[in-house]
């Protein structure tokens, strides 16, 4: 550290806390032999510091350099470089007494994230879940939401955070105060930012945990905005006769191929039913996100493994769509998996009510140390899909966005689904690019050029 410069070495940890083997190995020979991978900070400065609340906060500008092997410049070492802003907190390490580790579930019946620690006479590298301390004479833990959030999606935010409450069986988690953006983050918060991106197409969340002992004590969601905006998208804009004879001609053209687009979309009309599936949506999403600052990796075996029958929930989800009254099914045993667009939403509509068993099941086993009945082959993850794709293999069950129980029946309507929808998101794209202004799409075009420019 230098009192001009900050920090000159910046630690850098890019796993995932996975128990693979090549990756155990990796992580026990950084940890046994002191070495640690790091940034290669250039040059950075101090922009500021700050102390309240027994903290050191520094605000320091990096300018960071990387290296990687890029094949297009013929398998050379490229060499890049880009600036960054951080923000350091110093504090005191204070030993919480309360707290106990708690090591990985060897079964792999469920998933945490993994903070592996050293301890004094022991060679192996301690593989602990990550978890937030939830005694009974802790406070609750406080969920903040940015002080932007529109109004129209607060509810469905704070509903998918509270989720959790009714997993837990008792209220963990209590909705804070709004913050804004220059405001520090304390223990025992999570802070919610919504952000403006509505092409984003993704979430993200990330929390902070005692390196000796695993204890999560911040945690962080970014949801953006495409989860609101885009699910309302694909439903107006396609389908608004208005939006399309606004557009160019070779645009109108290429839109008003409806016979191709999803019959699933194109039979609703109703506002409504359209704002309850974006809301819908960003439940869901937003629980699954909070599932990760409680510690949980992904599950993609939930889809496969649900208690639904195909037959019955493919006609809930004609319901769903119809705007039928009525209690639906969900399409995964968890939050945790990936799941498409319909599927997604109606998961939202069911947990309002009802709670998911595999969330049961690795909050029981992670947090409150009870036996579980869950079987083995309920959880599935990154890392598996990993590994088999380095054995090329493939894991039935377990992929992202897959459906359904049947393996079969889901991969057929995948695949079908996937023809049906291409035309329409490439539609999508063009109409996109257009409401943006971008040039490339706004000339006159033949549709097949419009059509092979789409990646």
């Amino acid at each position: 550290f230098n009192l001009s410069n900050g920090f000159t070495s910046f630690d850098f940890r890019d796993t995932l806390g996975l128990i693979m083997k090549d990756i155990y190995a990796n992580i026990k020979q950084t940890l046994q032999s002191g070495n640690e991978s790091s940034l290669e900070v250039k040059d950075s400065f101090i922009r500021s510091t700050e102390s309240s609340n027994n903290s050191i906060f520094i605000e320091q500008v990096m300018r960071i350099t990387t290296r990687s092997l890029q094949e297009k410049a013929k398998t050379q070492l490229v060499t890049t470089e880009n600036t960054s802003t951080f923000l350091f907190e110093i504090k005191p390490y204070i030993t919480n007494p309360t707290f106990q580790s708690k090591i990985y579930d060897k079964e792999q019946r469920i998933g945490y994230f993994l903070n592996f620690a050293l301890q004094k006479q022991i060679d192996e590298p301690i593989p602990q879940i990550t978890r937030w301390d939830i005694d009974d004479k802790r406070e609750p833990i406080v969920v903040r939401i940015h002080s932007d959030t529109p109004e129209a999606v607060l509810k469905s935010l704070k509903e998918g955070i509270l989720y959790w409450n009714r997993v837990l069986g008792r209220n963990i988690l209590i909705i804070g105060k709004p913050f804004n953006s220059n405001e520090k983050q304390l223990d025992r918060t999570i802070h919610v930012f919504w952000i403006p991106w509505d092409s984003a197409g993704y979430a993200r969340a990330g929390f902070q945990a005692d390196p000796i002992t695993g204890e999560i004590f911040r945690g962080q969601v970014f949801m953006t905005s495409s989860w609101y905006k885009t699910t309302q998208d694909e439903f107006k804009l396609l389908l608004s006769s208005n939006n399309l004879n606004s557009q160019p001609k070779s645009v109108q053209c290429a839109l008003d191929q409806s016979q191709l687009l999803s019959p699933e979309i194109l039979n609703i009309t109703d506002n409504t039913l359209i704002e309850k599936i974006s809301l819908d949506t960003i439940r869901t999403v937003l629980a699954h996100e909070m599932g990760h600052v409680l510690g949980l990796r992904h599950n993609f075996a939930g889809s496969s493994t649900t208690g639904a029958s195909d037959i019955d929930f493919s006609k809930q989800k004609n319901n769903y769509l119809q705007g039928t009254e009525q209690d639906f099914a969900a399409s995964a045993t968890t939050v945790m998996d990936y799941t498409l667009g319909v599927e997604t939403a109606m998961d939202g509509a069911f947990i309002l009510n009802h709670i998911l068993p595999y969330d049961k099941a690795a909050t029981d086993w992670g947090y409150l140390n009870q036996n579980i009945a869950i079987q083995k082959y309920q959880y599935c993850s990154d890392e598996h899909i990993m590994l088999a794709r380095e054995n090329q293999k493939k894991i039935y069950g377990c992929e992202r966005f897959d459906k359904y129980k049947n393996i079969i029946l889901g991969n057929i309507d995948t695949i079908i689904g996937d023809e049906n929808h291409k035309a329409m998101r490439v539609f999508g794209n063009i109409l996109n690019s257009v409401n943006r202004g971008l040039s490339h799409y706004s000339v006159p075009q033949k549709f097949e050029v419009l059509l092979n420019s789409i990646t």
